[in-house]
């Protein structure tokens, strides 16, 4: 991890999960700027795990052994080898502007793999897809963290944090979007309310499903910078930032999410959800959005989806 430069807006407080950097305390054995990464890294380690134990362990027990017996079943559909014509598209389109990953391979560099190269790395992906394996170095990072302007540089919560990820995993990523996204989508898996990361699909489209909807109960009715690094942590929650599978797993991870009762309509924009209701009582509103709130927070609970009120 390292700090850098300009980010955007947000709303730090001081808390056990964002204490302050103390810049005051020296170490004769760390530098100021060891002490302060060190810091970063514990509350971005700690806001990446899970804040408390499993809300319902039977629950747990289920979706393991669910996943035990799916993972010792042959798969029903095989997947689409991989080929060179579509790694070489891919690696056509990488952006060489790119900053690389902890191996250290740009994407720069990635462009000038020769063709035997390229054929190695085809055999590599599928090698992958076929035992079901995605590297272990491709899911590390290294993370540089950015300040928000405006914001007290003593708190964690004031630097927005960057992954950067391992160029030929991201690689490997796009190739396996390509096969998700074909099953998901094409076979109508996600849910309706979700419009984010979709084809056909953008956040002004949920705005004007809102607008239509509220508009409708208005119709008459009839009556009746330094490079100083910190040391590597283990991320055990949450998809991985700057990846190109997150939005559609995260998608396919919240695809049963309860849709609300009582006529309160629900909108997904990846990992943002709105609830909203009409009616020209107040009251009647407050006491509907109340129940649905309750009803989604259950079950966020119980998938351990943590959610941040503020927004």
């Amino acid at each position: 991890m390292r700090a850098g430069g300009p980010g955007i807006l947000g709303s730090p407080e001081v808390s056990a999960r964002n204490p302050r950097i103390d810049k005051s305390k020296e170490r004769s054995t760390a530098p100021r700027e060891r002490i302060c990464m060190e810091c970063l890294a514990d509350s971005i380690e700690t806001q990446c795990s899970h804040a408390s134990p499993p809300h319902d362990i039977a629950h747990v027990n289920r979706i393991e052994e669910e996943v035990t017996h799916k993972a010792s079943l042959e798969p029903k559909d095989d997947l689409t080898p991989v080929s060179l014509s579509e790694v070489q598209t891919l690696v056509k389109s990488l952006k060489t502007r790119k900053a690389s990953g902890l191996d250290g391979i740009s994407n720069k560099a990635i462009k000038c793999f020769s063709v035997p190269l390229l054929s190695l790395l085809v055999a590599i992906f599928n090698a992958c897809l076929k035992n079901c394996n995605f590297l272990p170095a491709w899911k590390e990072a290294e993370v540089i963290d950015i300040h928000k302007p405006g914001k007290p540089r003593d708190l964690p919560a004031s630097y927005r944090p960057i992954s950067l990820l391992s160029g030929l995993g991201k690689l490997f990523e796009r190739v396996l979007k390509t096969r998700l996204s074909d099953h998901l989508l094409g076979k109508g898996l996600i849910v309706d309310e979700q419009f984010g990361f979709r084809p056909a699909h953008s956040c002004p489209q949920q705005v004007l499903r809102l607008v239509e909807y509220a508009t409708e109960g208005f119709k008459p009715k009839p009556k009746p910078h330094e490079r100083t690094h910190s040391t590597r942590r283990l991320i055990r929650a949450e998809v991985p930032q700057g990846s190109s599978l997150s939005p559609l797993l995260y998608s396919a991870y919240t695809n049963d999410i309860p849709r609300p009762t009582s006529g309160v309509q629900l909108a997904l924009f990846a990992d943002d959800t709105a609830l909203f209701y009409r009616n020209r009582y107040r009251e009647s509103i407050a006491r509907h959005l109340q129940r649905a709130i309750d009803e989604l927070g259950q079950w966020f609970r119980l998938w351990r989806i943590e959610i941040n009120p503020e927004k």
